[in-house]
């Protein structure tokens, strides 16, 4: 699973130095990365937020999310499915 954030002014969101990307490699499953939570997404929109504000600052930037109860945070001691 590829994981991204897009713009409709600029596509996929890379750094103008291509060194740094937002994108995340994620394989889920038991036996894999585990699951996508919302601690995992926290660093990715961080790595978005530092990409925005080294190389786009002369544009609006805003961030939207669906309400999937995996993005939702839980307590570290609240068992997962």
């Amino acid at each position: 699973m590829i994981l991204d954030f897009v713009s409709a002014d600029y596509g996929w969101l890379p750094a103008l130095d291509g060194l740094e990307m937002s994108h995340v490699l994620f394989k889920p499953g038991k036996n894999c990365d585990s699951y996508f939570i919302n601690d995992n997404i926290l660093v990715q929109v961080e790595k978005a937020m530092d990409i925005l504000k080294n190389y786009y600052l002369q544009d609006k930037h805003i961030f939207i999310f669906d309400k999937a109860t995996t993005h939702k945070k839980w307590l570290a001691t609240a068992p997962s499915a």
